[in-house]
């Protein structure tokens, strides 16, 4: 997988075929072999953020608001949820002002899941 900033092209290879979409100013990406999809998190400062998620088959690409009350932060892989995207809230919520949310498959729609440390 590959991000060409100068074309804000991301490219990928699956099934022998290269797949790729096209989107502005991707700072981070990782694949989901679980969900079989790729996670691409844009920024253009603070509230600006956007987070993609990409069929991995079919380069379908839809885009994900945050949780209410969150802003998204970064990606990271956890065992358990796969890619996990950590979102940060102005207030703590149960504790935490950082959290890690997962994708439910089959929607793109997502689920808190454990406090981001």
């Amino acid at each position: 997988m590959h991000y060409d900033q100068t074309n804000s092209e991301l490219t990928w290879e699956y099934g022998g075929h290269k797949q790729s979409v096209l989107l502005k100013a991707i700072e981070q990406y990782a694949l989901d072999e679980q969900l079989d999809c790729i996670f691409a998190l844009s920024g253009n400062g603070p509230g600006q953020e956007k987070l993609y998620v990409i069929e991995a088959k079919s380069g379908d690409c839809k885009s994900v608001q945050p949780p209410s009350g969150f802003s998204f932060y970064y990606l990271t892989k956890r065992p358990k949820l796969g890619v996990s995207i950590v979102c940060v809230s102005d207030e703590p919520v149960d504790g935490a002002r950082d959290w890690h949310f997962s994708l439910q498959p089959g929607s793109i729609e997502l689920k808190r899941a454990i406090p981001a440390y």
